[in-house]
């Protein structure tokens, strides 16, 4: 027992003079980094979900008054010519489809709270979803047939067609357009000739 030191602190003597503890010799095997994968936030933004509420309930409540308060014809664009009974039921049936544009926007709520993704991996792409957000679906490169890209206006639509079907990637649900160009480059280099 006469190498233990009789003071706890004569281990640490060494903070006082020159002479250094042994360095540890690294013993874990160098492994090379690598870059996580693109990763983009893609969901429903609040803004455009009431937005798009509140418009379709607007447009319902006023063809529903229209309907209402209906006494003379329509002229749809000059070409088509509805009697008042027959304005009636046509601003009786855009209410209808108003209306029930609703009860579906409302079935998206929960998007709102839920942190969907898309990831851009070395062989497949994975994508949220549509109807069960939870579970995100994994298209392998190899099975993907064809992308199909398409805008109007600003937004752009990025279809992909693959063995098990095909799913639809929406601008307008990303952070901004430049990360729907980013997909369209990645799909560009890694499935050739299907773009």
């Amino acid at each position: 027992m006469g190498s233990e030191p009789q003071n706890k602190w004569e281990g640490l003597s060494w903070l006082k003079g020159n002479e250094a503890p042994a360095a540890r010799a690294a013993t874990s095997p160098s492994v090379p980094f690598q870059a996580p994968p693109p990763t983009f936030a893609y969901r429903i933004t609040a803004r455009m979900f009431f937005m798009a509420t509140t418009i379709s309930s607007l447009v319902s409540l006023g063809c529903v008054y229209m309907a209402q308060t209906n006494d003379r014809g329509l002229i749809i664009e000059g070409i088509i010519r509805l009697s008042p009974y027959g304005a009636t039921i046509f601003y009786w049936c855009g209410a209808a489809v108003a209306f029930s544009i609703v009860p579906i926007l409302l079935a998206q709520l929960p998007l709102l709270f839920m942190n969907r993704e898309i990831v851009l991996g070395d062989s497949a792409i994975t994508v949220p979803r549509p109807w069960f957000p939870n579970r995100p679906y994994q298209i392998q490169l190899r099975d993907i047939t064809s992308v199909k890209v398409s805008s109007y206006k600003q937004y752009i639509f990025i279809k992909i067609r693959h063995a098990g079907g095909s799913h639809t990637i929406n601008s307008n649900y990303l952070p901004n357009q430049d990360d729907a160009r980013t997909i369209i480059d990645w799909l560009a280099r890694h499935v050739p000739g299907r773009t």
